[in-house]
């Protein structure tokens, strides 16, 4: 089985993307659990995600309240939900600091209070499979949730119907603590630059790294981003395939330059500076194609095509290859 080159399924806004993937996202600072306000209105899935320490790690917890119409509106939602809470993450900027960089969940949960058919397909995509709900561990998390019920004006739930959880992994042993230090580095460099402030620049950045370390040498070509893929992108298989924040960040930049160097995209860069809410807006490009001014956006894709679980037998295809899809130009350079 393989995955189809593919932009995204639906429109994503130019002014605020994350806004498009799900209203009403709380900020980061809200993310914790039990802070920030309740959310007030009727979702059949939690416009606030939650986070949970359990004895593996600090795990991110969606709540489906309700059926929302099936298994496929149950997968839209929660799709929606998991992009914009990871690419948050993910386009956070070096001078946040090494704690916010270094930050990552061990998993992702699921808790559903309604017993929507077929939710098992629903979740499937997510890399989430069935587990037992802890009492003990659970009980944390569902005084929070309870709490949220009753300022949301529903019925203060018993125990879930149904868990279902995910790993999320990164590229571990010497390879993944270098993955790290190359963040590191990168950090100390780029100060408060943001993504799109400096075209091209994260990605020369992690180049000149991986060429000093590894002796790499990744040219601004269609091969090249095969080769930083190859680098950066695991293939395991079933789990959310973590890379660190500013690597993403380079790795979306990087896909800019070979556009726009190789291909012969006119391409320019969003600047994606946070907003007054603590959100910030994943990469994004505008481009020209057939003549006409386009929105590319590539923070999005590159969570999909390169972090979200890899099914057993999925075979996906490089970034190149999509690209070439898409604009055409050289095979391999």
């Amino acid at each position: 089985m393989s995955r189809k080159p593919r932009m995204m399924p639906e429109p994503v806004s130019a002014e605020r993307p994350l806004d498009s993937l799900i209203e009403g996202l709380a900020p980061a600072a809200e993310r914790r659990l039990g802070s920030g306000p309740p959310v007030q209105g009727q979702h059949p899935i939690h416009p606030r995600v939650l986070e949970v320490r359990t004895g593996e790690g600090q795990e991110l917890v969606f709540v489906g309240w309700s059926d929302p119409g099936g298994a496929r509106a149950l997968h839209e939602g929660l799709r929606r939900m998991i992009e914009a809470t990871l690419l948050n993450a993910l386009t956070q900027p070096a001078v946040r600091g090494e704690a916010v960089l270094s930050r990552r969940w061990t998993g992702l949960r699921f808790l559903s209070f309604a017993d929507v058919t077929g939710i098992e397909r629903a979740v499937q995509a997510f890399g989430m499979s069935a587990v037992p709900f802890d009492d003990e561990a659970g009980q944390d998390v569902m005084t929070v949730i309870r709490a949220e019920a009753e300022a949301m004006g529903r019925p203060v739930p018993g125990t879930p119907i149904h868990a279902f959880r995910s790993r999320v992994d990164m590229q571990d042993g010497t390879w993944g603590d270098k993955l790290l230090t190359l963040q590191r580095w990168m950090a100390e460099r780029m100060g408060d630059d943001v993504w799109g402030a400096t075209p091209g620049g994260p990605s020369k950045l992690l180049s000149l790294y991986l060429r000093e370390e590894v002796g790499e040498s990744i040219e601004p070509t269609p091969g090249g981003l095969d080769r930083m893929e190859f680098l950066l992108v695991s293939r395991s298989v079933g789990v959310v395939r973590w890379m660190p924040p500013l690597l993403f960040q380079a790795l979306c930049d990087f896909i800019g330059v070979v556009l726009s160097a190789s291909m012969g995209v006119q391409t320019s860069w969003a600047l994606c500076e946070p907003e007054e809410d603590g959100l910030i807006p994943p990469p994004l490009f505008r481009v020209v194609r057939a003549g006409r001014m386009a929105h590319l956006p590539i923070g999005p894709h590159v969570l999909r095509w390169c972090m979200m679980p890899l099914l057993e037998g999925e075979e996906v295809p490089l970034l190149s290859e999509w690209l070439r899809d898409e604009f055409g130009g050289p095979n391999r350079a």
